[in-house]
């Protein structure tokens, strides 16, 4: 079996709702991550485990994208976080 790649143009009918769902994204991860940093270790979660505002699929790349923060975190020794569009 192979793997089929598309590139599809998303054209958002709600804006608003579009940046209230990736300041949402952002939050999470950087939560997550931090958490993960306090306890010295990722903790085995899954989308059930997670009050977020999110589609449950997105909300999955969310916890996958804490845990490479947190990767990333242990090797450079230092806090990365996601910044949100707006204040960047």
């Amino acid at each position: 079996m192979q793997a089929l790649t598309i590139k599809i143009r998303f054209f958002p009918d709600d804006l608003e709702r579009l940046l209230d769902l990736s300041e949402e994204y952002i939050r999470i991860v950087n939560q997550m991550s931090e958490q993960a940093e306090k306890q010295s270790s990722f903790p085995k979660i899954s989308t059930k485990d997670v009050t977020a505002r999110l589609p449950s699929a997105v909300l999955n790349q969310a916890i996958r994208d804490a845990k490479s923060v947190y990767k990333k975190m242990k090797k450079k020794a230092s806090v990365p976080s996601l910044k949100n569009p707006s204040t960047s």
